[in-house]
């Protein structure tokens, strides 16, 4: 198609991991969406990911990062 933008081979791997991310903390029903920052999360995933020796589990990452984010009472 003359004129459309061309499309990356690839993604890199650390927006995938955001991507999956984001999907998860969207994809929870029992989240108030407007409290959270799913872009924050999705950051603290991939890091996560970054430094790991192996697969990271995304519900223990959520577990984590919701704990190291709760306001004080």
């Amino acid at each position: 198609m003359r004129g459309a933008p061309a499309l990356p081979d690839a993604v890199s791997v650390r927006y995938a991991r955001e991507q999956f991310a984001m999907g998860y903390i969207h994809g929870r029903a029992d989240v108030g969406a407007d409290r959270l920052d799913p872009l924050s999360f999705a950051r603290f995933y991939a890091d996560r990911c970054e430094f790991a020796d192996g697969p990271v589990d995304v519900h223990s990452s959520y577990e984590h990062w919701v704990s190291s984010h709760a306001e004080p009472c």
